[in-house]
C-alpha cells in the first residue's frame, strides 16, 4: 500500500488516485506482478475489514489472502525459461499521455525518454502541470539529468527528480518528437571527448565550435580560472569566444578560452545543461581590466560580491592613504615596496608600515603562527612571495588586456591625480585607460581631466564587514557604475593566477 495517510489511517485522495492509476499499470506491464491490491482494497484505497491491525501493517487473515494471492508457478521457471525472457526485447513504457496526441515514453532499451507533441499547439512542461507530474510519478523513469539529442539549444535538457516527477519547465513545440538522453548516454552517443569530469561536473567537447557543460548536482558550479584543472583542459578547445546562444546576454555564459585555457567565469546552474558556441577570436573582443588602486580593501570586497574577483593586485590588501605614494609605486615597478629594509612592524596596530611611503601599510601579512616581536623573517619572505606575484599580475594585466579601468577610492587632490594619470599613461603604453575615482568629495575637484571620471560616493570597508546589507546594497552602486562603462562578465579581463615572473 501506498504511504501518505491521514491520522485515522485513510489515504490522502491524491494518493487514492497513485494507488489506483499504478496498480492498472503495473497489470498492463509485460512482467510477473504479485497482485495484492485486489484482495486487500475495499475500493477506497484502505484496508478491507478485519484485515489488518493499523493503517499500515496487515493482521494474520490479511496476510493469509496476501498468501493465497502469490501465483507460485512463477517460481518454478528453469534456465530455459530465463533465457528466453532475456532474450524478448524491453517493452517502452508510456509514461504519460493525453487525448489530444501529446505523451512521454521512456525507451527501456537506454532508459531515455521520448517527448512527442503530434498537435498544432506547443505544450509546456512545468513542475506546476498537476496532472503531468502525478501520473509521472505512477511509474517514475530513472532520476537524473536528460540531454536533448536536437540541437535547439532552447530544448537542452530537463531534469527527473527521484519520484519520478520533472522539475525542469519545457516548452515542447508543436509536430515535435524529441529524445532526451542521461547523461552517460549523451556522451556515448556524441562521442565527443570528455575534457573535465569530477563526478557531477562534465565538460564535453562535441566539435571544435561547440561544447557542453553538463552539471549533474543539486548546487551551482562556479567555473572560473582560478580551477588549475578546469583552465588546463579548456587548452583543448580553439582559443576563442564562446557563448550560449540560448542567452547570449546573460551574465556569467560567455567562456573566453585563451592558449593558457579558461579566462573568463561560467557558472553552471544545479542540474542542468549548458551549450557555448564559438562565437569571434579573442581579437573580436575588447577586453576591460579593473584594477584597484587602493586606499583600502573596499574594491576588492565590491568585486568579490560581484563575482568579478580573481587573484589579488598589489594594493588590493593594503591601506594607502597618498595617492602620490600610489603614482610612485607604480613608477618604480613596485620596487622596495615589499622590501624589509623599508618595513616595520607595530605590534599595538597589528600593522605593518613602510618608511619610505609612509601612507603605504600591511595589515594583512602577520599570521598567528608567527612571532613578529623577535622574528620577521617568515613574514618578510612571505611578502616577497605575494607581492612578487601581484605586482607580475599587475604588469601582465596592463600588457594583455584591451583596456584599464583603474578604480580608486578615498581623498585626494587634483594635482595627485594629474600626477598618476601621467605616470599611467606612461606605462600604458597608449593602450587605452580611464581612472575611476570613487571618494566623498566634489566632482569639481576633477572637472576637465583626460581619462578621469568622478562618483561622489563612499565605499567604507568596515562598515561593509559590518553590515552585509550595506555592502550589498554598494555592490549593486558598482554594478551599476561597471555597466553604465560598458564592463561586464562578458568583456571582463581576467587575470590568471600563475604568470611569467609571478615567482
Amino acid at each position: 500500500m501506498l504511504g501518505g495517510v491521514y491520522p485515522n489511517g485513510d489515504y490522502l485522495p491524491e494518493h487514492r488516485y497513485l494507488l489506483r492509476e499504478t496498480h492498472q499499470r503495473m497489470l498492463a506491464w509485460d512482467v510477473p506482478v504479485l497482485d495484492w491490491l485486489t484482495v486487500l482494497d475495499d475500493g477506497q484505497g484502505r484496508w478491507k475489514a478485519g484485515i489488518s491491525f493499523d493503517a499500515a501493517h496487515a493482521n494474520t487473515k490479511g496476510h493469509r489472502l496476501m498468501y493465497e494471492a502469490i501465483d507460485l508457478s512463477l517460481f518454478n521457471r528453469t534456465k530455459a525459461d530465463l533465457a528466453i525472457q532475456k532474450s524478448q526485447p524491453l517493452v517502452d513504457i508510456t509514461l504519460y499521455q493525453d487525448a489530444w496526441g501529446f505523451c512521454i515514453v521512456l525507451r527501456k532499451t537506454d532508459n531515455s525518454l521520448r517527448l512527442i507533441n503530434s498537435t498544432p499547439h506547443s505544450y509546456t512542461i512545468s513542475p506546476d502541470w498537476q496532472d503531468l507530474q502525478a501520473a509521472l510519478q505512477v511509474v517514475p523513469a530513472p532520476a537524473g539529468l536528460y540531454i536533448a539529442e536536437s540541437q535547439e539549444p532552447s530544448l537542452l535538457y530537463l531534469f527527473v527528480q527521484a519520484d519520478g516527477t520533472i522539475t525542469t519547465t519545457l516548452t515542447i513545440p508543436a509536430h515535435a518528437d524529441l529524445s532526451f538522453y542521461p547523461a552517460v548516454h549523451f556522451f556515448a552517443l556524441h562521442q565527443g571527448q570528455i575534457l573535465f569530469h569530477d563526478g557531477q561536473l562534465s565538460i564535453l567537447n562535441v566539435s571544435d565550435h561547440r561544447l557542453y557543460v553538463i552539471n549533474e548536482s543539486d548546487h551551482e558550479y562556479n567555473i572560473q580560472p582560478m580551477w588549475k584543472e578546469v583552465r588546463a583542459a579548456l587548452k583543448a578547445m580553439p582559443p576563442g569566444v564562446y557563448e550560449d546562444p540560448c542567452h547570449p546576454d546573460a551574465a556569467f555564459r560567455t567562456l573566453i578560452i585563451g592558449t593558457n585555457g579558461l579566462e573568463s567565469r561560467v557558472k553552471a546552474a544545479a542540474q542542468s545543461a549548458m551549450m557555448l558556441e564559438y562565437r569571434c577570436s579573442l581579437s573580436e573582443l575588447s577586453r576591460v581590466a579593473i584594477i584597484p588602486l587602493g586606499d583600502r580593501c573596499a574594491v576588492r570586497m565590491l568585486l568579490y560580491k560581484l563575482e568579478y574577483d580573481g587573484p589579488a593586485f598589489p594594493f588590493d590588501l593594503t591601506r594607502t592613504t597618498n595617492l602620490a605614494d600610489v603614482a610612485d609605486m607604480i613608477q618604480s615597478g613596485f620596487h622596495d615596496m615589499w622590501n624589509p629594509y623599508f618595513l616595520h612592524y607595530n605590534h599595538d596596530a597589528r600593522r605593518i608600515y613602510h618608511t619610505k611611503w609612509t601612507g603605504l601599510s600591511f595589515a594583512h601579512e602577520v599570521e598567528d603562527s608567527d612571532n613578529p616581536l623577535h622574528d620577521m623573517s617568515t613574514v618578510y619572505e612571505r611578502m616577497r612571495t605575494r607581492y612578487t606575484a601581484r605586482s607580475s599580475r599587475f604588469w601582465y594585466t596592463l600588457q594583455n588586456c584591451n583596456k584599464a579601468l583603474f578604480v580608486r577610492t578615498g581623498l585626494c587632490d587634483r594635482n595627485s591625480v594629474i600626477d598618476l594619470v601621467q605616470k599611467l599613461e606612461f606605462k600604458c603604453q597608449e593602450k587605452p585607460f580611464r581612472l575611476l575615482l570613487i571618494s566623498p568629495q566634489s566632482s569639481d575637484e576633477f572637472a576637465n581631466l583626460p581619462n578621469v571620471l568622478h562618483y561622489y560616493l563612499e565605499f567604507n570597508p568596515d562598515r561593509m564587514y559590518d553590515d552585509l546589507g550595506h555592502w550589498l546594497d554598494c555592490t549593486e552602486v558598482m554594478r551599476n557604475i561597471l555597466n553604465s562603462l560598458g564592463v561586464s562578465s562578458k568583456n571582463l579581463f581576467w587575470c590568471p593566477p600563475n604568470v611569467p615572473g609571478s615567482g
